[in-house]
C-alpha cells in the first residue's frame, strides 16, 4: 500500500488561485519501491485553473554479484569481490556480508571489495546483501571453503611410553615406539599411520604392507590414543641431539607436529 497525504495545497505558475488537489491511496500492482514523479501543467482541470501530472515509475530492485565460489586457508586473507554489482535505475550504497550464513550480517561497507580472513576451516554459503540509494535490497549466495592445509597443529607425543629417559641405540636394529595422545580438541585415531614420521623415520610396515600401529588410552584420561613403531635404524639423528620430532597427517587431511625428548647411546 502507498501511503501519501490526502490533501495537498501547491499553486500554479500564472494567477491562478490556490489549488487543493485529493490524492488517495493505492495499491501497487506488484510489491516493490515506487518513485513519484509529479509536475503542474497550465491546463484547466475539472474546474481548476491547472492539473497536477503524476508520473509513477517502480524502483528496479540491484542485481547481487558475489564474485563467488571462493577458496582458501584458515589464516590467510580472502578478497571477496561484489564489484559486478550493480543498480539499473540508481546506485548501491552499501553492501553486507554474512560470512557463515547464521541470518547476521557481520560486516557492512560502502565498499564492494571486501579482505577477510577465517580464523577457523568453514565450508559452507555466505550471503551477500546489496542496498540501493532508493532503500531497495537484494542478496545472493555463494559458497566459501577454509581449509587448514597451511596450519599445523601441535600435539603431545611419548617416545617409549612408560620410560623415562627416552634411550635411544642408533646401532640397533629393533623399533622404537611413540604414542600420539588424544586430547578434547585432537582424536589421535583419526591419525594415519602411513604419513608418520619420527625424526625422517617411517612407520614400520607388517606383512601386506600394513604399518605397526595401535590404540592404546596409555595415559588413562578414557580417551584412545594411537602407539607407531618405526625402525630404529631409520633414524635421521646424531650424538648430540635432545629431541626427535613428529610429524603425520589425519585422514581427513590435517597436519600435526610434536615432539619429546630423546637421550642418544652407544
Amino acid at each position: 500500500m502507498l501511503h501519501a497525504p490526502k490533501r495537498a495545497r501547491t499553486r500554479s505558475s500564472g494567477n491562478a488561485a490556490p489549488c487543493a488537489c485529493s490524492i488517495v491511496d493505492s495499491p501497487h500492482p506488484y510489491i516493490g519501491g515506487w518513485r513519484f514523479e509529479v509536475s503542474a501543467i497550465d491546463i484547466p482541470y475539472n474546474n481548476y485553473p491547472f492539473a497536477l501530472i503524476a508520473g509513477i515509475t517502480p524502483n528496479i530492485s540491484p542485481e547481487v554479484a558475489t564474485g563467488g565460489p571462493y577458496s582458501g586457508e584458515v589464516g590467510a586473507p580472502i578478497t571477496l569481490n561484489a564489484n559486478e554489482s550493480f543498480d539499473p535505475d540508481g546506485n548501491i550504497v552499501l553492501f553486507e556480508w554474512d560470512l557463515d550464513n547464521d541470518g547476521i550480517y557481520d560486516i557492512s561497507s560502502e565498499s564492494s571489495i571486501l579482505e577477510y580472513t577465517w580464523g577457523e576451516e568453514y565450508n559452507g554459503l555466505i550471503v551477500l546483501r546489496v542496498t540501493d540509494n532508493e532503500g531497495e535490497t537484494s542478496n545472493a549466495t555463494t559458497t566459501v571453503a577454509i581449509g587448514s592445509a597451511g596450519i599445523i597443529i601441535e600435539v603431545e607425543i611419548d617416545i617409549k611410553p612408560g620410560s623415562f629417559p627416552n634411550s635411544i641405540n642408533l646401532g640397533s636394529d629393533g623399533k622404537v615406539p611413540v604414542a600420539i595422545i588424544s586430547k578434547s580438541d585432537f582424536d589421535a585415531t583419526q591419525v594415519n599411520p602411513i604419513s608418520v614420521t619420527l625424526a625422517g623415520a617411517s612407520v614400520k610396515l607388517k606383512g601386506k604392507g600394513t604399518p605397526m600401529a595401535s590404540f592404546e588410552d596409555i595415559n588413562n584420561d578414557n580417551l584412545m590414543d594411537v602407539i607407531v613403531h618405526v625402525d630404529t635404524s631409520t633414524l635421521q639423528l646424531s650424538s648430540s641431539d635432545i629431541e626427535a620430532i613428529l610429524e603425520g597427517e589425519t585422514y581427513d587431511g590435517k597436519r600435526f607436529r610434536g615432539k619429546d625428548s630423546v637421550r642418544i647411546v652407544k
